[in-house]
């Protein structure tokens, strides 16, 4: 397996859909590099560098080889589909993702390379199952 930093992680696609949804859900993604300053999931998740997120241009992951980076994903509208959203990132090889996802925030590891039977993934895709009653208004 090459390092993360030689692989080009191509756009690293985030599509919220549903099987019977007409198309995806814009989202808003924002990044929190704060430089080598790690930020623990509970200071995350306790909103205390909201002020630190800056809104990337489009929606991509872009792994750091030196430090942990954090992503808050939004959609730009309330979920209103019969089925449940999913949350796709394609070509994730090397990354290394932990979700946390509404109402209890309690981080979920995803990766192509660890032994989820329960979690989605191929070693094309990561596929997370999110609420069916997300709201704009909360974050991933």
């Amino acid at each position: 397996m090459q390092p993360v930093w030689l692989r080009v992680i191509a756009l690293v696609l985030l599509w919220m859909r549903s099987a019977v949804a007409a198309g995806p859900v814009p989202i808003i993604v924002d990044r929190l590099d704060r430089n080598g300053a790690e930020a623990t999931a509970a200071q995350v998740v306790a909103e205390t560098y909201d002020g630190e997120f800056v809104a990337t241009p489009y929606a991509a992951i872009t792994p750091s080889r030196d430090h942990s980076v954090w992503y808050r994903l939004r959609l730009t509208r309330d979920w209103n589909a019969e089925r449940p959203p999913l949350l796709s990132t394609l070509d994730p090889q090397g990354l290394q993702v932990c979700a946390y996802v509404p109402p209890t925030y309690a981080g979920t590891p995803y990766s192509i390379y660890a032994d989820q039977p329960k979690n989605g993934f191929t070693r094309h895709s990561l596929a997370i199952l999110l609420p069916a009653t997300l709201k704009a208004s909360v974050p991933i």
